[in-house]
C-alpha cells in the first residue's frame, strides 16, 4: 500500500488489484481490435433488426461498460477490488442492484461476444470453469468478509439481490 502524498488515505497498489482494470481494457480493446466500427451497419443482412456481429458487438460492449462501471464504483466508495481482502463498505447501488458480482458478470458476457465476434469456441468452453472457480472458490470468501464486516447489512442485501444475473 502506498500513502498518498495529498493526504492520509492508503491506497492498494497490488497486482491483483490493478488486474482488474487491465482484463476488462483487454476485453474493450479486442473489441475495437477486431469491429471496424461500434455500430457496423453494412454487416445488417435485413431490415429486421440487428445481425449477429451486432449483437456479439454488443454483448462485449456492454459487458466491458458494466464491469469499468462497477470498477469505477469500488473507487468512488474507496473499497477493495482484491478477493479476500475486507471491504470498508457495502455497495449496493449502480450494477449492484441488479447483481452481486457485477465485475464478474461483466467480465464473462464479453468472452461470449468475443468468442462469437472472433469465430472462436475456446473461449465458450473455459469460461465455465473460470466460473466455476469464481462460484465456488472466490465469491465465498468475498461473501464470509462482506457478512463480518457488514452483518444484517449484507444478509438484507444478499436475499433480495441474486449472485449472478
Amino acid at each position: 500500500m502506498d500513502k498518498c502524498p495529498d493526504c492520509s488515505r492508503h491506497h492498494s497498489t497490488s497486482l491483483s488489484d490493478r488486474a482488474a482494470l487491465q482484463f476488462t481494457l483487454a476485453h474493450a480493446s479486442v473489441f475495437c481490435a477486431r469491429s471496424p466500427g461500434i455500430y457496423p451497419t453494412r454487416h445488417h443482412t435485413s431490415r429486421s433488426g440487428p445481425s449477429e456481429y451486432d449483437r456479439r458487438s454488443h454483448s462485449v460492449a456492454v459487458g466491458a461498460v458494466t464491469a469499468a462501471w462497477s470498477l469505477v464504483i469500488f473507487r468512488m466508495t474507496r473499497t477493495t477490488t482484491v478477493p479476500g481482502k475486507s471491504s470498508v463498505k457495502l455497495v449496493t447501488w449502480g450494477p449492484y442492484r441488479m447483481t452481486r458480482n457485477p465485475m464478474y458478470v461483466g467480465r464473462a458476457i464479453p468472452c461470449l461476444g468475443e468468442a462469437g465476434l472472433l469465430k472462436q469456441i475456446w473461449p465458450a468452453l473455459v469460461l465455465p470453469l473460470t466460473l466455476g472457480y469464481l462460484h465456488w472458490i472466490v465469491i465465498p470468501v468475498e461473501e464470509a468478509r462482506l457478512k463480518e464486516v457488514c452483518q444484517d447489512k449484507y444478509e438484507e442485501y444478499s436475499s433480495r439481490v441474486r449472485g449472478w444475473i
